[in-house]
């Protein structure tokens, strides 16, 4: 009987510390939300000044309107990559052209 009793107390009482765990980490979840890791609310002005207006979109060009989102961007790392490919290019034959750069074949001769 001591035991069963024994085995019932531990049992009520890891139920009561498992409730009373989720209540305390529910309740600092919702106050570092609200008072320790506040989020900035834009102002109305804010607002206004990052909403799209249908005049801004009309007054633009046709390649404007009708461009692929982020494809300048990659078309400018292309050729930017191409540029230094190229750059690179050209010092590496420029150094084998040059007859004195290659010590060791000057002294041979």
């Amino acid at each position: 009987a001591m035991t069963t009793a024994s085995a019932f107390f531990y049992t009520l009482l890891s139920m009561w510390l498992a409730i009373h765990a989720s209540v305390s980490a529910h309740s600092f979840g919702v106050r570092m939300l609200t008072q320790l890791v506040r989020l900035p609310i834009p102002s109305t002005a804010q607002l206004d000044a990052a909403t799209a207006m249908a005049r801004d979109f009309e007054g633009l060009g046709l390649t404007s309107v009708l461009r692929l989102p982020l494809m300048a961007k990659q078309i400018r790392r292309l050729n930017s990559a191409l540029d230094n490919l190229a750059v690179q290019d050209g010092e590496l034959s420029d150094a084998g052209s040059d007859p004195g750069s290659d010590s060791a074949t000057s002294a041979m001769r």
